[in-house]
């Protein structure tokens, strides 16, 4: 099930980030955050900053291959749709490119280096 992030959440959904080696952590504080849970456990996690670009996608590890990371675009993608929006950015490091492309993202500029990581901007238009 997809929620959005309350306060009470922010723990268990930074151990997860951390766990996954996803970050930069400061950022937390500019994202709308949704998450993902399985039998009460937030097994990913989603964050959209400017209210367009997402900037942190991060799953459990031992969820990999089943569908949260889908499933949780999916149902922001349906946030963002009903806000008016028609494309959606991502600013995502290197290694997570395939499975942004296997939803429907093209690249959409070169890479950059930001705090330590390669990053490479895609969009996905709706």
């Amino acid at each position: 099930m997809v929620r959005e992030a309350k306060p009470e959440n922010m723990a268990e959904i930074v151990q997860l980030i951390k766990s996954t080696g996803g970050g930069p952590l400061p950022e937390l504080a500019e994202c709308q955050i949704w998450y993902y849970t399985l039998d009460d456990k937030i097994v990913g996690v989603l964050g959209v900053i400017n209210d367009d670009t997402v900037k942190i996608l991060s799953v459990a590890e031992e969820y990999h291959g089943q569908d949260v990371g889908k499933e949780l675009f999916e149902a922001v993608k349906t946030i963002l749709m009903a806000r008016g929006h028609s494309t959606i950015k991502a600013a995502i490091k290197m290694d997570s490119a395939p499975f942004f492309s296997r939803l429907h993202f093209k690249k959409s500029g070169e890479p950059y280096h930001e705090d330590g990581i390669t990053v490479l901007p895609m969009e996905y238009n709706l």
